[in-house]
């Protein structure tokens, strides 16, 4: 029993953190109908960054971190300008444009194995770990700052769509594209905001990723394939429904190594969502619909 509720316990800690990338992913896949798969290129250097300017230049962590947000809003941002804008102009097909973003992803971290190598990378040292049993669990304080983290960026992001002017636009273009257009919203815009906030989420998970089990230049393409099954597990069209289905695969991955080998998670995922896709493929919190194009 003790075992059971320790792999529990982990995989909430894991599910916080692909929720991060989930919500991220799910918020601009919601707004644009964009497979962003080039969200784990921006994970990926957010993580690099971050290890550059902390263990390289011995930046404080939270200046590190800081700096790492803003350039990683700013390189997911320019990729909906440069990239995704000029194929919208042109009428280019989902699958184009998923394709692009594909090669996006496999071009960045190829890069980053180029520049870093392909040994892994760890944030540990620039924070001292500490733990405590909590009855019949072992509880780190990295894993402590991962949920209390993550829960506060929830808050913060469910905050701005419910009260800010660009979260109410974001809500109404996700639910009527076309409805929102009429009323005056302005799509180009709205894009980019959404784009920003993504690469703004990836950082504090790619860096608690990067103190848990430490950072990888190809770690990306598995990251972004957890954040697009969390979507769909949470119901596409909406977009903290990720949380929940990131929440769900965690747990699902790690309860999973109580019985076989820990490196059949990424198949316990793909798992989930097959059974997902059988029996409910409209997720926990999405609505059924006749067509939906990816």
């Amino acid at each position: 029993m003790a075992l059971l509720l320790q792999l529990l316990f982990n995989g909430v800690v894991v599910g916080a953190v692909y929720g991060l990338l989930a919500v991220g992913f799910g918020l601009i896949f919601t707004t644009t109908r964009i497979f962003h798969f080039a969200h784990g290129a921006v994970y990926t250097l957010a993580g690099y960054i971050v290890y550059s300017l902390t263990t390289t230049l011995g930046w404080p962590l939270a200046a590190g971190i800081a700096l790492a947000m803003g350039i990683c809003g700013v390189v997911s941002g320019a990729i909906e300008v440069a990239i995704y804008r000029p194929l919208r102009a042109r009428g280019a097909s989902p699958l184009v444009v998923l394709i692009a973003s594909l090669s996006i992803l496999m071009l960045a971290q190829n890069l980053l194995a180029i520049f870093y190598g392909n040994e892994i990378r760890s944030l540990a040292g620039a924070v001292v770990f500490s733990g405590f049993e909590a009855g019949p669990i072992w509880v780190t304080s990295i894993q402590l700052v991962t949920i209390a983290t993550c829960g506060a960026l929830f808050g913060l992001l469910k905050l701005f769509l419910r009260y800010s002017r660009y979260g109410k636009i974001i809500r109404a273009l996700a639910n009527n594209y076309e409805a929102a257009r009429i009323i005056g919203a302005d799509p180009d815009r709205t894009f980019l905001v959404t784009f920003v906030i993504g690469g703004i989420l990836v950082v504090p998970a790619a860096v608690l990723v990067g103190m848990l089990t430490g950072l990888k230049p190809f770690g990306g393409t598995s990251a972004v394939l957890v954040a697009a099954i969390a979507v769909i597990v949470g119901g596409m069209g909406s977009i903290m429904g990720a949380a929940p289905g990131a929440l769900i695969i965690g747990i699902s991955e790690n309860l999973a190594v109580w019985r076989i080998a820990t490196e059949w998670q990424t198949a316990v995922a793909f798992s989930v969502l097959l059974l997902f896709i059988i029996f409910k493929p409209t997720g926990f919190f999405g609505q059924r619909v006749r067509k939906m194009e990816v």
